[in-house]
């Protein structure tokens, strides 16, 4: 099963840390994205503390309301190998890819050995779009592997998007998001207009929108504009506490958004103006002159 089929917009649903640290929930909110139509579940790695920028810094975990530092709290929201491994097996069996978005070389390392025949796709996100040297080693694993890599483009300017793309080995399957680092992010800091930039300077690379907006308008937007992937936060409940699941989709959201790409999907055609057998009777109706 590809990670793309023409025609159809690739729903990717990430999870963050909407679990709040439950692996229970975690299995609940895959089976959820499945049943709402999503095509693939993103997930993060980190190997703590070292993909972490200030480690030692405080934090208020928002759902216990307990203070410790920033690294025991990433700690608490890491899958271990045998989650990542049963969250994978879980994912592909209910039809769906896995993969995720890896902070660092030794992530790399850990989600590869503990999905059985490794992901199906790997992430850069948006705050390693400059970290050349990882973006390198994912784009050798994903042509290695056969799997495409996803840059998403938060925070970046298009130097830095240029300097990530041009990093990766030749032949690599890079899929490439319009993205805003805004938690949730107003409609008028998306610049979906950048998707039309995007096609024009890199016409061999898939595009796409990774949303952090709530509203499915810009969405169905993006996909008209030429989005052929789209990635969500996913969450079960936005009124959670957690620092992700105000900027995140519930799954009746997801459903619209699959419905309403599906349909502007159908509705854009491939280019052609053509009379359709539907028009027939109208014209032989209405026309005056033939």
């Amino acid at each position: 099963m590809s990670m793309y089929n023409e025609g159809r917009v690739t729903l990717i649903c990430e999870l963050s840390h909407n679990a709040n640290g439950s692996f229970e929930r975690s299995i609940a909110m895959v089976e959820a994205a499945a049943d709402a139509g999503a095509d693939a579940i993103k997930v993060q790695v980190r190997t703590i503390p070292d993909d972490l920028p200030d480690p030692d810094k405080r934090k208020v975990v928002p759902w216990t309301g307990e203070e410790m530092s920033y690294a025991e709290y990433r700690q608490l929201c890491e899958y271990t190998p045998q989650q990542l491994s049963d969250l994978a097996d879980l994912t592909r069996g209910l039809g769906m890819r896995f993969g995720a978005s890896c902070w660092g070389m030794n992530a790399v390392d850990t989600l590869c050995d503990a999905v059985t025949d490794g992901p199906d796709f790997f992430k850069a996100a948006s705050a390693s779009m400059t970290d050349l040297e990882l973006i390198e080693e994912m784009s050798i694993r994903a042509w290695d592997r056969g799997i495409p890599l996803l840059l998403s483009s938060g925070g970046c300017e298009l130097g830095d998007i240029e300097g990530a793309v041009q990093s990766c080995v030749a032949g690599c399957d890079l899929w490439l998001a319009q993205c805003t680092a805004e938690y949730p992010c107003r409609p008028e800091h998306l610049d979906i207009g950048v998707i039309d930039t995007m096609r024009e300077l890199y016409p061999d690379l898939l595009i796409g929108l990774s949303n952090h907006g709530v509203s499915v308008a810009p969405i169905v937007g993006a996909v008209a504009l030429g989005a052929r992937w789209v990635e969500l936060h996913f969450t079960l409940d936005r009124s959670l506490p957690g620092t992700d699941h105000a900027a995140s989709f519930e799954p009746s959201g997801v459903r619209k958004v699959r419905s309403y790409v599906d349909t502007m999907m159908a509705a854009l055609g491939d280019g052609t103006k053509r009379v359709h057998p539907a028009e027939a009777a109208t014209m032989a109706k209405l026309r005056r002159v033939s």
